[in-house]
């Protein structure tokens, strides 16, 4: 995967946003349109509580 992120910059962008999103959902905010429909295939996959437990644990 970290290959492919790095031959694809606009991927880069795409990921550090749905990144971003999913701390703001750890956090309690109100998500944006754009951030809801980042997060959707992820919410699908994993959980709205997955999410946020994955987006404060600080691993990488």
């Amino acid at each position: 995967m970290g290959r492919n992120l790095a031959h694809a910059p606009k991927a880069n962008v795409m990921f550090g946003a749905l990144l971003h999103a999913a701390d703001r959902l750890r956090q309690g905010e109100e998500l944006t349109e754009l951030e809801e429909l980042l997060l959707g295939s992820l919410r699908g996959a994993l959980g709205d509580e997955e999410v946020r437990r994955g987006a404060g644990s600080g691993s990488r």
